[in-house]
């Protein structure tokens, strides 16, 4: 009985593993304080919702007196859940986009932001965005690579949406 539940699991777990696109991202995020390089990868399902994990990078020193050189920020890693605004557009997309993690392994983050993008190619989309961080806004640009090439969905895809594009 076990074992025929862990084969059932690991295929129907492949099986949403490969029918959902995979995503990388690189993004350069500016803070009041100082610029911020980062990659995500993750999961884009095919209504659009995103998930997946990043890590993030401080581009630069911040130096407070005269010889005192404080990096108030480092490393940033954590999850992000990215959820659809517009559902209609092919090359445009609009989210709403959190990411969550451990700042300098110390302080737990939450930035919240709204994030637009164009895809000129199937593959390829760029973007920007506007966000919140201590209380400041934020404003980033990213680079998404969909690694997979992918549009079919699993366990998230909308049944609804399918049978209105075969009618």
């Amino acid at each position: 009985m076990k074992q025929a539940f862990t084969i059932i699991t690991i295929i129907f777990l492949a099986y949403q593993a490969s029918s959902q696109s995979f995503i990388a991202e690189s993004y350069l995020e500016h803070t009041r304080v100082n610029p911020k390089l980062g990659t995500s990868i993750g999961f884009n399902f095919k209504n659009k919702i995103q998930v997946g994990g990043f890590i993030q990078r401080s581009a630069s020193t911040v130096e407070l007196g005269e010889r005192t050189t404080h990096n108030l920020e480092s490393r940033l890693y954590g999850a992000f859940f990215s959820y659809p605004l517009v559902l209609n557009s092919e090359k445009f997309e609009l989210q709403f986009k959190t990411r969550a993690g451990l700042a300098n392994d110390e302080n737990f983050v939450i930035t919240p932001s709204i994030q637009g993008g164009y895809t000129p190619f199937k593959m390829v989309s760029i973007g920007a965005g506007i966000g919140v961080r201590s209380f400041r806004p934020t404003y980033m640009l990213t680079l998404r690579i969909n690694l997979l090439g992918k549009k079919t969905g699993g366990v998230f895809a909308s049944a609804d949406r399918d049978n209105s594009r075969n009618n």
